[in-house]
């Protein structure tokens, strides 16, 4: 960063939060038993009665966006590669770990976060399966979650305000999302919403680069 910042450049950094690596010492704990403190991080889920996934989603990889893990007896969601177990962000000690992670390249110097998949933080309760697909599957049903609005704000209210010089991009999705509801207009206090209107006014400008890119 010092060597980078020395030449004018600036580092942004390419964050993922929805999910972590199956190789995480988090979610190694997790799978080890559901007792473990680990194991709320994680999407975990019992199979049905018949021993099947919670539901049919369809991993954006393609297949069954669920693995069992027999120490457990539970399935886990990923909703990308088995590799990619996503994270519990209703689980407060997740979103705490999160913003102490993007607090410490903060104060690293860091001079922005991309943000990738982060509309799909928020989970609809009880896994609700999505719209019919033709192999099977269906759709997955996690993007634009009904705590999507209370995760980012906090982490607005807690990383992102204290940190003005830190460029925050959002995945397009998120963007557009958040421009079509009154929601956050209504209801933010904390500023958010200025810092959303101004990405979306950038994107703007930018789109005829975007569909080049």
């Amino acid at each position: 960063l010092a060597k980078a910042h020395s030449l004018n450049i600036k580092i942004m950094m390419d964050l993922v939060v929805n999910h972590t690596s199956d190789e995480h010492k988090w979610f190694i704990e997790s799978k080890k038993s559901k007792d473990n403190p680990y194991h709320d991080y994680y999407m975990w889920a019992d199979p049905d009665k018949n021993g099947n996934p919670p539901n049919r989603w369809e991993s954006c990889f393609s297949g069954s966006a669920w693995e069992y893990v027999e120490s457990v007896g539970q399935f886990y969601l990923h909703s990308f590669s088995r590799k990619q177990p996503d994270l519990n962000w209703d689980n407060p000690k997740v979103r705490e770990e999160v913003f102490k992670m993007m607090t410490w390249w903060c104060d690293k110097g860091i001079d922005g976060f991309r943000m990738d998949v982060i509309s799909m933080i928020s989970k609809y309760p009880g896994f609700p399966d999505g719209e019919e697909a033709a192999n099977g599957y269906t759709e997955i049903t996690s993007f634009d979650g009904p705590n999507i609005h209370q995760y980012l704000q906090e982490m607005n209210k807690k990383v992102l305000s204290k940190n003005k010089k830190v460029l925050t991009m959002f995945f397009q999705r998120i963007i557009l999302f958040l421009q079509r509801t009154q929601e956050v207009q209504n209801n933010d206090t904390t500023g958010f919403s200025k810092q959303i209107n101004r990405q979306i006014k950038h994107s703007k400008r930018g789109s005829r680069t975007d569909k080049h890119s």
